[in-house]
């Protein structure tokens, strides 16, 4: 599947609602063929390999969660080197985020609240602000460390 000279491709998984690629292809674009995959990991796989073959100036248009926005951006920065001012993103969907937390570094790909407990080593994280474009996710501190059982009730994550 190498690209041709100012093609445009779809790549896309499906969501819980109804398979639409088709429709897209046919929205006014000439998309040679949509490639849907079953989960984000195959779907990387193939761009990166469709990216390695195209040539200078291509840009990227990612839509989706931001876990999986930030998997799409690393597999087209880290793994064939285009640049950040290439992608344009679009968060769509809940404002779920990707949280690490910095204590075990298990990974969460979709928190929505404030304070959740951590699945890997089960303390009570508050997640941040703070945002590690390079992993691609935010950060989970312990929410009671310096009062241990003293956890805030939890507050939906804003979009």
């Amino acid at each position: 599947m190498a690209p041709e000279a100012s093609a445009v491709a779809l790549f896309y998984t499906a969501g819980a609602g109804p398979d639409q690629g088709e429709e897209l292809a046919e929205g006014g674009r000439d998309f040679p063929q949509p490639w849907r995959f079953p989960d984000t990991e195959g779907l990387c796989s193939a761009l990166g390999d469709y990216l390695a073959d195209s040539g200078m100036g291509v840009r990227l248009y990612v839509a989706g969660s931001e876990a999986f926005l930030w998997r799409v951006v690393a597999t087209a920065r880290d793994g064939v080197g285009i640049s950040e001012a290439a992608i344009q993103m679009e968060r769509c969907g809940p404002p779920a985020r990707p949280v690490c937390c910095i204590h075990c570094k298990t990974t969460d790909p979709a928190v929505s609240t404030t304070v959740y407990q951590c699945p890997g080593c089960g303390l009570n994280l508050f997640v941040r602000d703070h945002f590690s474009r390079r992993l691609g996710v935010y950060q989970g501190v312990c929410v009671d460390a310096e009062a241990p059982g003293d956890v805030p009730e939890p507050e939906e994550l804003d979009s």
